[in-house]
């Protein structure tokens, strides 16, 4: 089933970055229910907000959300994951330092965006750094942070494509603090305004048969677009993509799809 690319409507969070509430910092110069610097994800299914529209297929989004949850939440021992609506905030536990484990998370975040790239449902997130403020009263529920809130902005405003990415600035940083090498972990890409975005491809994993029908999925696509050039063209790039990896797909259909 074909998800149009739209933007979430249907999600109305505000987030702020946070700032340091004065009553949170010590005498002894440091803060204390601040956590470290750390990566987080704000993930999103494309196309949500029109799909939720339609209460005929509450069961269907009821079960793709529990799905949805569930491959994030047991991802990796070495991040947490919450749940808001169809997003979710992914947070790499702030004592994880090295580089290599750091690549391990992306490429855990990457074998969950293919598995529902399979199931032709794309996912779109947005990568920051930043810290978390650890709210003691039991009794509230609050997220504040300055990192969940530009991993969201990142996305809403940003990652134009079906992609979970980050920009300059912020994969600097992340390096400043892992290391260079976590730098493998990404391409490049272009959003809509031109701005340099640096996203998880994990597209190149795809292989074989695999390769052949999401290729297919995605020139279907196309064709089923003509009338919302805006939608189309996420497609078309997409397109781009998949036969940047893969010259032979640059004919009309993939001359592999035999393949078994």
């Amino acid at each position: 089933m074909d998800i149009p690319f739209e933007s979430n409507d249907s999600l109305k969070i505000n987030l702020v970055e946070a700032e340091t509430p004065p009553s949170v910092v010590s005498n002894a110069a440091n803060r204390p229910n601040i956590e470290p610097e750390t990566i987080f994800i704000w993930i999103d299914i494309l196309g949500f907000s029109s799909l939720v529209e339609n209460e005929s297929k509450y069961n269907e989004l009821l079960s793709l959300l529990k799905d949805f949850y569930k491959s994030f939440k047991d991802l990796n021992a070495s991040a947490e994951c919450q749940r808001i609506s169809d997003g979710i905030i992914l947070k790499l536990k702030p004592n994880i330092r090295k580089g290599y484990e750091v690549q391990q998370f992306f490429n855990d975040v990457m074998n969950v965006q293919k598995t529902f790239l399979l199931k032709q449902r794309y996912l779109r997130g947005g990568i920051a750094i930043g810290s978390k403020f650890n709210i003691v009263d039991i009794d509230d529920e609050f997220y504040i942070s300055n990192g969940l809130a530009r991993a969201y902005n990142l996305e809403s405003n940003s990652i134009t494509w079906p992609i979970i990415g980050t920009n300059k600035e912020y994969l600097d940083r992340m390096c400043s603090i892992y290391g260079e090498n976590i730098k493998e972990s990404f391409d490049i890409a272009y959003s809509e305004n031109k701005e340099e975005i640096y996203y998880l491809n994990y597209y190149k994993s795809l292989k074989g048969r695999e390769l052949c029908d999401v290729y297919n999925n995605i020139l279907d696509n196309i064709s089923k677009t003509e009338r919302n050039p805006r939608v189309q063209q996420k497609y078309i790039w997409l397109q781009k993509i998949m036969e940047k990896i893969n010259k032979a797909l640059i004919s009309l259909r993939c001359p592999n799809c035999g393949e078994k």
